[in-house]
């Protein structure tokens, strides 16, 4: 990031802004619009939902018809087609329909993640079988919803340089039942069933210093060196960004290369899960949305800064609905009991310091060609 916006950013987060922390008073002028923010340097932002928007108080659906152009929905293969003769989707996720209404499109749902795989498809005992379940829910669930599709996630979380394999790929039932080529031929079925959607493979893990990042990186890399030489039909990577606090650092010259790596493919990027878990020290609210926003702050001054960067999608948009919170992970909890403050606004539907550090990078992101 240059220094001039650098500056910018950072005196943008840490000044008047935190007077937006959930004590300030009521504000009375209407908010500036992230999807208007990020549509005039042509970009498109979003989030998912946990809870049904239009049972949630009006507020909350307020803050999507102004902040959002995408959802994305929740649509992974065992919460829609728990059974292997019944339809699919036998469900959907009942925002489909908000999105529908104000012409919000869908990204990022997964047609193939190891951790959501009905209990079914494990059971099964051939390739051809499995070939023919994948192929089903593939071109059943691209029909469904083609008219309303931005992206498909067609393949999540694929590798894993943990496991041992030479080629990083992650052991899974995928690998065990279908091969090698997997990845490959679930790429292919996508296409032909939705030739005009951006077909997008989605993993995690490549911002931070952490060890394996860098492990995660190149494994990445090499599978869409695989992908291309093979003429596989990918469009785009989406980079989950569930971004910590807890001691590590993202690694900025790094993450930066490592962009333009992918851009250099010929891909486009989705930064797809956006949201910031700080497990740090933070002696109130105050200061724990400070560092929240701070983070927001680094992360997409350096990600927005690659042309090749089309959307992001955060995970949530208030605190109120996260997913990062100890009943579901006790890896989630703070040590000093505070609740985790992760998006841009907080339980009351209020902006916080992470909603004015993503305004202003989406402000400040150079202009790029809308994908």
């Amino acid at each position: 990031m240059e220094p001039a916006r650098r500056s910018f950013l950072q005196a943008a987060i840490g000044g008047a802004v935190f007077g937006a922390a959930s004590n300030a008073p009521a504000r009375v002028e209407p908010l500036p619009s992230l999807r208007e923010a990020a549509a005039r340097a042509d970009l498109l932002f979003g989030s998912d939902s946990d809870v049904e928007i239009t049972k949630a108080p009006k507020p909350y659906a307020d803050l999507f018809i102004q902040n959002c152009d995408l959802l994305a929905p929740q649509l992974s293969w065992s919460m829609v087609a728990p059974s292997q003769h019944g339809p699919d989707p036998f469900r959907q996720d009942p925002n489909i329909a908000f999105a529908q209404a104000h012409r919000l499109r869908l990204t990022g749902a997964h047609l193939l993640w190891h951790e959501n795989i009905p209990p079914w498809f494990a059971r099964l005992k051939y390739r051809s079988e499995a070939v023919q379940a994948v192929k089903r829910h593939i071109v059943s669930m691209t029909a469904r919803y083609r008219p309303i599709v931005y992206s498909w996630n067609v393949v999540n979380e694929a590798i894993e340089p943990g496991d041992g394999r030479s080629d990083g790929m992650r052991r899974s039932p995928f690998l065990t039942l279908l091969g090698d080529d997997y990845i490959a031929t679930s790429f292919q079925m996508a296409r032909e069933a939705a030739p005009d959607a951006m077909l997008v493979y989605n993993d995690y893990g490549f911002e931070s210093r952490r060890r394996g990042s860098e492990a995660r990186r190149t494994a990445l890399l090499k599978l869409l060196d695989r992908l291309q030489n093979a003429r596989v039909p990918i469009d785009a990577v989406g980079l989950q960004s569930h971004l910590k606090l807890d001691g590590s650092r993202m690694d900025a010259v790094a993450y930066r290369a490592f962009l333009r790596d992918i851009s250099g493919r010929g891909l486009a990027i989705i930064i797809s899960e956006l949201d910031v878990l700080d497990l740090g020290h933070a002696s109130d609210n105050a200061e724990l949305d400070a560092n929240v926003g701070a983070c927001y702050s680094e992360f997409l001054g350096t990600a927005l800064d690659e042309p090749a960067v089309a959307a992001v999608v955060t995970w949530g948009l208030c605190d109120r609905y996260t997913w990062l919170t100890p009943s579901r992970d006790r890896h989630y909890a703070r040590r000093d009991g505070l609740p985790n403050r992760p998006l841009p606004f907080d339980i009351h539907f209020q902006p916080k310091p992470a909603f004015y550090a993503v305004l202003s990078a989406l402000q400040h992101a150079p202009p790029r060609r809308r994908v």
